[in-house]
């Protein structure tokens, strides 16, 4: 067969419906001498057609139809240039980076002729690839994905607001297309799915762009109604949006939340229960004590795989929101940390789980009662101290009063030399304290000292 008849042969059968694995790779490897040869629209039905099938050559296969296709971007149209950047994302290959540059050289110009949904699959594509695109191709993009706005579908805003935040880096797009975004968003938002609504939203509070209240609005009512069948992910992403756009859902959201939350715990991983802890916490919001049962169980379970950052993290989002712990569950998570101190705890882990240690309410009689009323607690919080005293020079202002206060908070009986660490460390920060966190810091070593 000429290479003609074997692409139109792996472009038909998949848009039939009649993928075989091994007819498509049998046809792929009859072109794997003859991908020069093949013009664009014979480049672009092998490569949609792999890709929707999702069988994979091999990687030197797919190199040589890489330097194929670059050799004819010249007379490439828009369509066959987003195919090709969307269909090897989705077999997951990435291009060299020279290849890559060259069709971003060789895609600009014609940006303004994508349709919106080359303009998604070009987006999408690139950022597979963890691509960050320079200024001018974004600014060419911006142009051109706002004047497709009114064409994008609901999976197209999606992919587009998701990809861009990898394709932009740290700067947000410019503000005009943000609102051209959601208004194209506002209508298409009843009929998002849950994953395409945690998409837009990720993306709108990685660029801290905050929505109008009706929209936001809006945008909590289409999800309202989709979170008894959220995943763990989708529940804890949620509340991440919201609390990064600093808007705290109504009763009826968070009753939706709490049930469907409930019903996943024991799925959730520490990243979600964290995550949970952090925007619960600072919302200072305390569930009801069956969620609470539960969540206690299904973190305790989980305490084995959680890194030190995150128990910090847990902790220190417990902390503020004034929570009572069962005593058994600070222990365990106290023990969990002491087991990770010498493998990968930062400094700031051991101040964020102090100070959330030192704020929660330890059942049944407080948290400074349950630090000196078991020998193990008292040992395991010395050691703790033991291993910050070397690096206490290492924290900035900000932790170091933390830390003070946390271990104030818990009553705890300071070793002399640990005192005299602490001491040094605040004596050494200089005149990177404000007078005013000077006298702070000097107040809390005082009070520390007199509590030892």
């Amino acid at each position: 067969m000429r290479p003609a008849e074997l692409a139109s042969l792996v472009y038909c059968t998949t848009k039939l419906g009649q993928a075989r694995p091994a007819l498509l790779a049998a046809a792929a490897g009859a072109l794997a001498d003859d991908l020069y040869a093949c013009s664009n629209i014979e480049l672009f039905r092998l490569i949609w057609g792999l890709a929707a099938a999702r069988v994979r050559p091999g990687d030197d296969w797919l190199l040589n139809l890489c330097k194929a296709a670059q050799a004819n971007f010249a007379t490439a149209e828009p369509g066959q240039l987003a195919i090709m950047v969307y269909g090897l994302a989705r077999l997951g290959y990435r291009p060299p980076d020279i290849w890559i540059a060259a069709w971003l050289e060789a895609a600009e110009p014609q940006l303004a002729g994508f349709s919106a949904q080359n303009l998604t699959n070009a987006a999408w594509g690139l950022s597979c690839w963890r691509f960050q695109a320079p200024e001018h191709w974004l600014r060419s993009f911006y142009v051109a994905s706002a004047a497709a706005m009114p064409q994008l579908t609901a999976i197209g805003i999606s992919q587009l607001a998701l990809a861009l935040v990898t394709l932009g880096g740290s700067a947000p797009p410019p503000q005009a297309w943000l609102e051209a975004l959601l208004r194209a968003a506002q209508p298409l938002l009843p009929r998002m799915q849950l994953l395409q609504l945690c998409n837009l939203g990720w993306g709108l509070a990685q660029w801290g762009h905050r929505p109008a209240a009706a929209v936001m609005g809006s945008y909590l009512a289409a999800s309202e109604r989709l979170l008894a069948a959220a995943t763990p992910t989708d529940l804890s992403t949620m509340l991440w949006i919201c609390d990064k756009l600093s808007f705290v859902p109504q009763q009826s959201w968070l009753e939706a939340w709490f049930g469907a939350a409930a019903a996943s715990l024991p799925r959730c991983e520490p990243q979600h229960l964290t995550t949970m802890a952090l925007v619960l916490g600072r919302w200072g919001l305390v569930p009801a004590a069956g969620f609470s049962v539960q969540y206690w169980r299904a973190s305790k379970a989980r305490f084995g795989e959680f890194s030190a950052y995150q128990l910090g993290l847990l902790l220190w989002g417990l902390g503020g929101a004034r929570r009572s712990v069962p005593a058994t569950w600070a222990g365990s998570a106290l023990a969990s940390f002491c087991q990770l101190l010498l493998r990968e705890a930062e400094p700031e882990d051991a101040c964020r789980l102090l100070a959330g240690l030192s704020r929660v309410y330890v059942k049944p009689r407080g948290c400074q009662q349950w630090a000196a009323g078991a020998a193990g607690v008292q040992q395991q919080l010395q050691g703790l101290c033991a291993w910050l005293q070397p690096q206490l020079g290492q924290l900035q202002p900000y932790w170091l009063l933390v830390l003070v206060r946390g271990l104030r908070g818990l009553g705890l009986q300071a070793e002399p030399a640990f005192e005299e660490a602490l001491r040094g460390a605040a004596a050494g920060l200089g005149e990177r304290l404000a007078p005013q966190e000077r006298q702070t810091l000097e107040r809390e070593l005082r009070r520390l000292q007199q509590g030892s």
